[in-house]
């Protein structure tokens, strides 16, 4: 809407918004990183992995609903994040109330945007109560130990625990549900014209009707589609989603676009969080809130897409993604801890993400090339982008 109101019912009109939040996800995306791994490298790594993604450059180019809610579960996660590593009994009730009511807001945004932010929401409900059972667990250890001074900090566990789950409720139902009903507004609007008396009796049932459409068509799709792919086809981007193909722009030149992951950042981010995931079963890596927010984070947007029974699409994957990298730059930072030649792989990695970028740049851009040079390119890994194979 605002990039229309400003720039009129054109294509860049249309996109310039969504454009703005793609990049947006990158600031938001290296804030993340530098909490995660205390080190600025490692939030570049992360970031400069993501922004030379294809997916990424694609979506946000063209301004699908996703980029609002990828961005927007990013900041959901982040002050999840920023809950999970405080401590109410150190740092006070009040003060971990924000971060709460900050991820609360920004999960009704991404809601009332696409569902799938629901689903990343489930990750929010099992981090939180997760970090509460944690404090119920200090609570236990320290009325075991003969010490007092600890016992008081303690003591009052259920009633800063019933606190938090009350303003819970707040900051992640009420709020939200408001924030999603109130998305409605341009139907109640439009209905209340075409209806005299039309109130909230009205308005409840406009919006209770197109829930109904919504998981109706959604539950029910029986449609199957060329360029439709499996969830466990996405990690190594066996199905790119074709957009856009011209052979007649010049002679000898065609112009294509497609939806699909730089295989350097999803082939190798998608290895490292199973290679992480490994270690963390043969105990080689110690748990902690990092390792938390990411292994959520993948299994939250990416696990709900294997009991879907109708057609998907690669581009669904597009929210897992920035966690696949988060865990992979977490297992180098700590291969580089305990192996410190190993300083030039990350470096290596960016290197190989941009190279794959630079060259299959004209199947995700749309930029006309020669067939021969889309000939060579298309037997690149990732290279069936360009012709939509």
């Amino acid at each position: 809407m605002l990039g229309v109101w400003a720039f009129g019912m054109t294509p860049f009109g249309w996109r310039v918004v969504g454009a703005l939040f793609g990049i947006g996800m990158l600031p938001v995306l290296y804030a993340f990183g530098k909490r995660i791994f205390k080190n600025s490298n490692y939030a570049l790594v992360l970031t400069t992995l993501f922004a030379f993604d294809f997916m990424h450059f694609t979506q946000t180019r063209i301004a699908t609903i996703d980029v609002y809610s990828v961005f927007f579960i990013l900041l959901m996660y982040y002050y999840m994040y920023q809950y999970i590593t405080m401590n109410f009994f150190v740092d006070g009730l009040k003060k971990t109330l924000k971060p709460l009511a900050l991820s609360g807001l920004f999960f009704g945004i991404g809601a009332a945007c696409k569902w799938t932010s629901i689903y990343a929401g489930a990750g929010l409900a099992v981090l939180l109560f997760g970090s509460l059972i944690a404090r119920y667990l200090d609570y236990i250890q320290v009325n075991a130990r003969d010490n007092d001074a600890d016992k008081a900090r303690v003591k009052e566990f259920w009633m800063l625990a019933g606190k938090t789950i009350a303003w819970c409720v707040l900051f992640f139902i009420v709020i939200p549900f408001a924030i999603y009903f109130a998305s409605y507004l341009p139907y109640y609007i439009y209905e209340s014209g075409q209806n005299p008396g039309y109130g909230l009796m009205g308005m409840k049932d406009t919006f209770v009707k197109y829930q109904e459409f919504m998981y109706s068509y959604h539950s029910n799709l029986k449609a199957t589609h060329p360029y439709q792919s499996s969830w466990y086809s996405w990690p190594f981007t066996a199905k790119p989603m074709w957009y856009y193909f011209n052979s007649y722009i010049a002679p000898d030149q065609i112009s294509t676009m497609s939806a699909s992951g730089n295989p350097a950042v999803w082939w190798v981010s998608s290895i490292g969080a199973v290679a992480l995931l490994w270690a963390r079963m043969t105990k080689r890596v110690a748990p902690d809130r990092a390792m938390q927010i990411f292994t959520v984070g993948i299994l939250a947007n990416y696990l709900p897409w294997v009991l879907v029974t109708r057609c998907t699409f690669i581009y669904q994957f597009f929210a897992t993604v920035p966690f696949l990298l988060m865990a992979t730059v977490y297992a180098l930072q700590k291969l580089e801890q305990k192996y410190r030649d190993a300083w030039f792989v990350k470096w290596f990695w960016v290197g190989l993400a941009i190279l794959f970028f630079v060259l299959l740049y004209p199947g995700i851009s749309g930029l006309p090339v020669s067939s021969g040079w889309a000939s060579f390119i298309s037997n690149l890994p990732g290279g069936k982008l360009m012709y939509g194979a």
